[in-house]
């Protein structure tokens, strides 16, 4: 029983991927991921978030975005720390970026350090910015723009919407520049 399920499930891929356009995955993601190109590096700046009781902290922030598995996945590790304690983790997240040639569309998969994690699909934006959103019914909508400045920063906000995106209050922002 269980060889003629696995033999069905084969015989099924193998048909779905015959009737199917042949496409070269690996060169059509490896080409839209050069738009993420600028954030490869070692970034360190200023950040700020906004915390559960409504102050702001601010931080030193560090970032790392490097390529994986030949420029198909983008690699992002964050931290910031307060300035005034660097042993106090303001912010920790790591992210993985890619495109899915199947359906056209960038995803970010990010980390926090407390083991939580969202799938979100981005957008490439006319300016070169990279922006994901996500909605969840206890936050509302949610989105980060990471774009490039005409000075060569890393300038990204964190916007939260509760009333459908009629209106955007920051929680997040940092300025970087490039280190490495």
């Amino acid at each position: 029983m269980e060889r003629t399920l696995f033999a069905g499930l084969l015989i099924g891929f193998a048909s779905i991927s015959l009737g199917a356009q042949p496409i070269d995955t690996e060169k059509v993601v490896k080409e839209k991921m050069k738009a993420l190109s600028w954030f490869v590096g070692e970034w360190e700046g200023e950040g700020m978030v906004v915390l559960p009781d409504g102050q702001t902290a601010p931080s030193r922030v560090r970032e790392k975005a490097e390529w994986r598995l030949g420029g198909t996945l983008l690699v992002v590790e964050g931290i910031g720390v307060r300035p005034d304690n660097p042993a106090d983790t303001v912010h920790h997240a790591f992210g993985v970026i890619t495109y899915n040639p199947w359906v056209k569309q960038y995803n970010v998969r990010a980390y926090k350090s407390d083991g939580l994690y969202v799938d979100a699909p981005a957008e490439v934006l006319p300016d070169g910015a990279l922006e994901w959103r996500i909605e969840n019914p206890y936050v509302g909508i949610m989105k980060n723009t990471a774009r490039l400045t005409e000075t060569g920063a890393w300038v990204e906000t964190g916007e939260q919407s509760r009333d459908g995106g009629e209106s955007w209050n920051h929680f997040f922002e940092m300025r970087l520049d490039k280190v490495k």
